[in-house]
C-alpha cells in the first residue's frame, strides 16, 4: 500500500528544512524535493544533461558540475529563462519522487518542498501543510542568514506566491513565527495525532 504523503511547503526562509527536521527526528521519513533535484545536476545524471544541452559548458564550473549560482543569476532576471528551467526540471523531478513514493514502505511520509505548489508537485500528495510567516520576517530572517540586502528580499519574496495564495491551498497551517520550542511542540502534537490515526485504521 502507498504511503499517505504530507507535502509541507512555505515561502523562503519560513522554516521548512527545521518543521522536517521534528518528523525526521520522530522517525517519519522524510523526502526533500531540493536534495533529488541536486542529486539529479550531478555530472552525468538526467537533468546535468538536459541543462547543459539547454545552456551549454557556461553553466559548469571547473569540476564539470552546475554552478548553482551562475544557474541562479540566468533565471533571477529573465522569465522567460525560468520558465524554460521549470520546464525540465519539474516533471524530472516528479517522476523521480512518484517512483520513490512506490518503492516507500512508511505509512506516512513527508515531502518538503519549496514550490510543491507552483510546480504542480501538489498533485503527488494527500495534504498540503503550509509553514507560514509574516513577510516582513522572511525579510529579517534572509537579511540575518544570508546577509542578503531587504531589496533583494523583497524581489525573491515578490517572485514567489503571495502568502495569502500560498494559504489559500493549506489543509494546515504550521505559524513558525513564534519560538522553535514553541513550533516543535505543536509538531509534535500534529505527529502524535498522526499516529494515533494510524492506530484507529
Amino acid at each position: 500500500m502507498s504511503p499517505h504523503i504530507i507535502g509541507i511547503t512555505g515561502g523562503i526562509a519560513s522554516g521548512k528544512s527545521f518543521v522536517a527536521s521534528v518528523f525526521e527526528k520522530a522517525g517519519i521519513e522524510v523526502i526533500s524535493a531540493d536534495k533529488v533535484y541536486h542529486d539529479l545536476i550531478l555530472p552525468n545524471n538526467k537533468l546535468w544533461k538536459l541543462l547543459k544541452d539547454e545552456w551549454g559548458n557556461d553553466i559548469l564550473d571547473s569540476d564539470g558540475k552546475i554552478d548553482s549560482k551562475t544557474m541562479s543569476n540566468i533565471v533571477f532576471f529573465d522569465d522567460k529563462a525560468l520558465k524554460r528551467l521549470n520546464s525540465i526540471t519539474h516533471p524530472v523531478i516528479s517522476e523521480t519522487l512518484r517512483n520513490m513514493f512506490l518503492s516507500s514502505k512508511s505509512e506516512f511520509l513527508i515531502l518538503e518542498a519549496p514550490l510543491l505548489i507552483e510546480s504542480g508537485y501538489k498533485d503527488l500528495v494527500d495534504e498540503i501543510w503550509v509553514v507560514d510567516i509574516p513577510e516582513q520576517l522572511q525579510i529579517d530572517r534572509l537579511k540575518k542568514r544570508n546577509g542578503m540586502e531587504e531589496t533583494k528580499a523583497k524581489k525573491i519574496i515578490n517572485k514567489q506566491l503571495t502568502r495569502e495564495e500560498r494559504i489559500s491551498f493549506a489543509d494546515k497551517i504550521i505559524d513558525n513565527s513564534k519560538s522553535k520550542e514553541k513550533t516543535e511542540n505543536y509538531l509534535k502534537q500534529l505527529i502524535k495525532n498522526l499516529k494515533h490515526r494510524s492506530v484507529n485504521k
